[in-house]
């Protein structure tokens, strides 16, 4: 993922993810807020934790892109410019199997 075109592309694909990862540290869930500064936050450390570094510039004009095409697939209502509502729920559960 070399580009930042690929980065985006990677995020869109795999959002949920992407949002399982950032539950790690921000409320995410179903209906709740989601802000800005906290997924441009979560992208940057989302990356970094793939070994891949990125600027803070990019991991914000990535923040909106995201925001923008999950937006147009009704995985998000926009609530401001900077804030959006989570319409779909994040899983993280693990089932574990007996062998």
């Amino acid at each position: 993922m070399e580009s930042y075109q690929s980065r985006l592309i990677y995020l869109t694909n795999n959002y949920v993810d992407f949002f399982a990862f950032m539950q790690k540290k921000y409320p995410v869930y179903k209906n709740s807020n989601i802000f800005l500064r906290d997924v441009q936050y979560a992208i940057y450390l989302f990356f970094m934790n793939k070994g891949i570094q990125i600027k803070y510039p990019e991991a914000e004009k990535a923040a909106y892109q995201l925001m923008e095409n999950l937006l147009s697939d009704s995985k998000l209502k926009k609530i401001s410019s900077t804030t959006w509502k989570l319409n779909f729920s994040v899983t993280t559960d693990v089932i574990k199997v007996n062998n």
